[in-house]
């Protein structure tokens, strides 16, 4: 948060007397004038460092792509991501989260740098997940073990997949750890997992972690459903709310059944 006390100042610099107290208080009141920090938080003496970097966007005429990704289901069909956007895939337990990321890695790989963080299986485990798949020895691909703080290893401009974001409670920060990763990425995706009680319409954070993603999707048993489209691949298609059944095969692949369609009929 950036958040600083004065009372931390003191004690990190040891300043004891009176007179070297009064010279960092009469450099805090001039950082005020200046705008470098301001008053924050709810005690007394406490203050954080103004952020003041903004990143201009080039408005020159150009022709603007969405990213060539390739989604189970064909969901490119009907959504379209862009460079720095975030992913959600809020899914049930034992729904088909990882088949849906490893089907997405299998149709991206060859196109674009993946790098894969699994924080529920070990490097054993994701071994024999991967061996479901008859040609994964051509695979291109980095798969890493990680259970927290992913935004500090978030490639920028490469597919990022995380699988899943752990939170047992406290789950309205879901919001906050989405935002951070969002802050790290330049040109490339998140797609973020997150548990969802099938008895709920969104995942866990609730609509604290519809915010950040332009792609919020849920995956029930049979069911992969989206919540939010930010930027439709068709403009006479609203892609918001529809619906698509799906089946599992060899639990390698997600197939659809019928097509899209609200209630998914």
């Amino acid at each position: 948060t950036g958040l600083f006390f004065v009372h931390e100042i003191f004690r990190d610099l040891r300043i004891f007397s009176e007179t070297d107290k009064k010279t960092v208080r009469g450099i805090i009141r001039q950082l005020l004038q200046e705008g470098i920090i301001e008053v924050a938080g709810k005690k007394s003496g406490g203050y954080r460092k103004l952020e003041k970097t903004c990143y201009p966007f080039a408005f020159e005429q150009r022709e603007i792509k969405p990213l060539a990704l390739s989604w189970p289901a064909e969901i490119e069909k009907l959504v379209n991501i862009y460079p720095g956007n975030l992913v959600v895939l809020a899914g049930s337990q034992n729904a088909g989260k990882t088949t849906f990321c490893l089907d997405f890695v299998k149709r991206n790989m060859e196109r674009y740098d993946i790098h894969y963080f699994s924080s529920e299986m070990g490097e054993e485990e994701f071994a024999l997940r991967l061996s479901l798949h008859k040609d994964v020895e051509t695979w291109k691909f980095k798969a890493y073990e990680r259970t927290s703080k992913f935004e500090d290893v978030i490639l920028p401009d490469a597919i990022n997949i995380i699988d899943y974001l752990e939170v047992e409670d406290n789950f309205f920060l879901i919001g906050q750890t989405l935002r951070r990763i969002h802050e790290k990425l330049g040109k490339g995706v998140a797609l973020i997992c997150i548990q969802k009680d099938p008895q709920k319409e969104l995942g866990r954070g609730a609509s604290f972690g519809l915010e950040k993603p332009r792609l919020y999707l849920t995956l029930d048993h049979g069911v992969l459903r989206i919540v939010k489209a930010k930027n439709w691949a068709n403009s006479g298609v609203n892609p918001n709310g529809l619906m698509q059944r799906i089946k599992i095969l060899h639990g390698t692949e997600i197939i659809p059944i019928g097509e899209w369609g609200v209630g998914g009929c």
